[in-house]
């Protein structure tokens, strides 16, 4: 399948199962492919036929993304260079959770989660740590005996008790001598992959960027700017964040604008476009317009919602 028809694929299952979608862009430009809500789940996905491409920068921005919306990255796959990304279990690129496209089928349509996660040196499993401790008590197996069983130490049967993952092997040779299952399905979109610290450097902001991004830190904002994105920045104090979009009134703009006001739709948070010129109108494809002169007369960070509420679609 090539990654237009991946694309195209995911959507539908998404779509099928109750997702609201932003629209299609299958620019390779994009450090994300689809953002999809249903309820209080947000999901941010890359999809590649090839996960080689996927590169660390990449992997940064599509975490600055999550965290900031509140959402979870996804990466969908088929393959790597020396592997295939195989169905039913949740791999990780530069700490972004990677599936096969049959995984998200599984879990969103018939209701089966993963229960395989890879890390390095193989494949593990999740145990009910509970379950194995009463277990071997109600049974009256020491810790040694156990430990014997699943060839492992007495120390990892005791971290095996208190939440630790093992290996595929490992798990099963203590369900077929417990004669119980012990495997806990995994959730692929709230499995935690390893934290490393979040922070996107810009170079190539403009200057009426770099203007505007200046004048929303004085009036006591934080200001993320973005790299591989339909938008410049997420704009955000301690109520709200805004997706924002900085430019002059052309065909290109208006591209931005229309993707801002979808994408504001999806996450539900505010979206505004900064434009230098003025506009008769007060809003461009449903996203609101504030123009640089009138930002740079704004006192009170809550004018900016203020105009925002007041313009939007």
């Amino acid at each position: 399948m090539n990654r237009i028809n991946l694309i195209q694929e995911t959507r539908n299952i998404l779509a099928k199962t109750g997702f609201y979608i932003s629209d299609d862009n299958v620019s390779r430009l994009i450090c994300f492919d689809i953002v999809a809500r249903r309820d209080n789940q947000l999901i941010i996905i890359k999809i590649l036929t090839n996960v080689d491409s996927f590169s660390k920068e990449n992997a940064r921005e599509l975490m600055v993304l999550a965290k900031l919306l509140n959402g979870v990255p996804l990466l969908i796959g088929e393959h790597s260079s020396q592997k295939k990304i195989e169905p039913g279990i949740i791999y990780f690129r530069h700490n972004i959770p990677l599936v096969h496209i049959s995984t998200l089928t599984d879990f969103f349509t018939e209701g089966i989660p993963p229960l395989i996660f890879a890390a390095p040196g193989g494949f593990y499993v999740n145990i009910d740590g509970e379950v194995l401790h009463k277990t071997r008590e109600a049974k009256k197996i020491s810790l040694g005996t156990l430990a014997e069983v699943a060839g492992v130490s007495r120390k990892a049967i005791q971290m095996y008790e208190n939440g630790m993952s093992t290996m595929i092997d490992v798990a099963i040779r203590l369900e077929e001598f417990l004669d119980i299952p012990l495997v806990k399905p995994l959730e692929p979109f709230t499995i935690n992959s390893k934290s490393e610290e979040i922070r996107i450097e810009i170079t190539k902001s403009t200057g009426i960027e770099n203007e505007i991004f200046n004048q929303l830190k004085e009036l006591g904002y934080n200001v993320v700017p973005t790299i591989h994105c339909p938008f410049d920045a997420l704009t955000k104090d301690s109520k709200v964040l805004i997706i924002t979009g900085v430019g002059k009134p052309n065909k290109k703009v208006t591209e931005k604008a229309r993707a801002l006001s979808n994408l504001s739709k999806i996450t539900e948070y505010y979206s505004v476009m900064f434009l230098e010129k003025m506009l008769r109108k007060s809003n461009l494809e449903g996203t609101p317009i504030i123009h640089t002169a009138e930002l740079k007369k704004i006192a009170d960070s809550k004018d900016i919602i203020t105009l925002i509420s007041e313009r939007g679609d």
